[in-house]
């Protein structure tokens, strides 16, 4: 009978070994793909930064380029009143009509100006908004990363578990509300997208209405009128051109809500993959708060306290990619700096290629400690997987031995039974 006990007990310490494995795997499982997820929401966030870097330089170059079409303006209307003035009583009526045509055509541009000028603001506060997500993209990722650190306390309490899916809950609801706020700013500006092909269709319209114009007056000019035709040549060569740069600017504006339009099917999708790491996670605790023992505390506890480690060496080394990007940038400016005194005295070149070659110098430093981190962040990730290999070994050798010798079990226990 003691002997039937002592297998009895054998067998349950070996079915209970086994079920806290499973467990455990399911545990690292779950926590690596949430790990996973972190990282490619963080590439996606700075894939989205990259682009918004991208959209401001062309705003900038269509508010370079919008400059120059007002200062072609300001020299047409300099150059149409000189005309007027130099020209006798005779041609003043048709003079005049012509000017009103200009005018209007002018006035036409002009409004398509503004118009570019107000989409350009809608624009900016539309590049506001996605930096507005991305802060609140990063408010998510923080409030997951100070999730993952209680991971040891919401396996310990089903209310903790509720609690921590609640905050999952509400960040995905914000992520939900800003997807629906970006949907909205692509809808207003796709209206004035439309609203600016109009204005671009009656510029049109107004340049046929002056090339018509033109060839009537090059029936029945003469000498004195030759000039004129050549003003008014020059004229509807310049509303041509600002005819097809507000056409370049309504492409870059359906360029960029396409952008937008992806940008958002990339922040719904991030959405859709939180949701679903969120039902994980629930699942996982509720399968983990149903079978836990003493011996498997011990186990998750490390398992946590190496998730936490990992990310504090993350958050570290994005601390000092930042100070070195700010200690480069900062050395830029003092470079820049230098170069413009350099230039403006003509005096001190050597100490200012001393200088130089010095900022040079810090700044490879700077890299080369960056890399250094890097490489280190790289043999700790290499350290802990070698580290779960040789778990993984030792949970082997573990099962081995239970099978070789029956009396061993994979908590440690002996059993010894002797026959006689």
């Amino acid at each position: 009978m003691d002997l039937e006990q002592q297998r009895q007990l054998v067998s349950t310490l070996e079915k209970k070994q086994r079920k806290f494995d499973q467990l455990l795997a399911e545990e690292k499982a779950a926590v690596l793909r949430a790990v996973e997820e972190r990282e490619r929401v963080e590439a996606e966030g700075r894939e989205r930064e990259a682009r918004t870097l991208s959209l401001t330089r062309a705003l900038e170059e269509e508010q370079e380029a919008r400059e120059e079409l007002e200062r072609q303006n300001r020299a047409l209307r300099a150059e149409l009143e000189a005309l007027l003035s130099s020209k006798d009583d005779v041609g003043k009526s048709l003079l005049a009509e012509e000017k009103a045509a200009v005018l209007r055509a002018v006035e036409e541009r002009e409004r398509v100006e503004a118009e570019g000028r107000e989409r350009e603001a809608r624009t900016l506060s539309l590049t506001r908004a996605l930096e507005e997500e991305q802060e609140a993209r990063e408010e998510l990722e923080r409030q997951n990363r100070a999730l993952r650190a209680e991971l040891e306390a919401l396996l310990s309490s089903k209310d903790d578990v509720g609690k921590s899916v609640h905050e999952l809950e509400r960040a995905r609801r914000a992520a939900e509300q800003a997807a629906s706020d970006l949907r909205t700013q692509v809808t207003e500006l796709e209206d004035e997208l439309t609203a600016a092909e109009d204005a671009k269709l009656r510029l049109e319209v107004t340049v046929q209405a002056l090339k018509a114009q033109h060839e009537r007056d090059l029936q029945g000019r003469d000498e004195a009128g030759e000039e004129r035709r050549r003003q008014l040549a020059k004229q509807v060569h310049e509303l041509e051109r600002a005819r097809r740069a507000a056409e370049q600017a309504a492409s870059d504006l359906r360029t960029q809500v396409t952008e937008l339009e992806d940008e958002l099917t990339a922040a719904e999708d991030a959405k859709l993959r939180l949701e679903v790491t969120v039902q994980a996670l629930k699942a996982q605790h509720e399968r983990d708060l149903q079978g836990r023992d003493e011996a498997g505390e011990e186990r998750r506890r490390q398992l946590a306290k190496q998730l936490r480690d990992a990310e504090v060496e993350r958050d570290e080394e994005r601390k000092q990619r930042a100070l070195a990007v700010a200690a480069r940038k900062k050395l830029e400016a003092e470079l820049e700096e230098l170069k413009a005194q350099t230039s403006a005295a003509g005096q001190g070149k050597e100490e200012a290629v001393k200088q130089l070659r010095k900022m040079q110098a810090q700044m490879k430093e700077l890299w080369r400690e960056v890399e250094e981190t890097r490489t280190s962040r790289e043999e700790i990730f290499a350290q802990n997987r070698e580290s779960d290999k040789r778990l993984k070994g030792l949970e082997a050798e573990v099962l081995r031995l239970q099978e070789v010798k029956p009396g061993w079990t994979g908590l440690g226990w002996k059993v010894g039974v002797r026959v006689g």
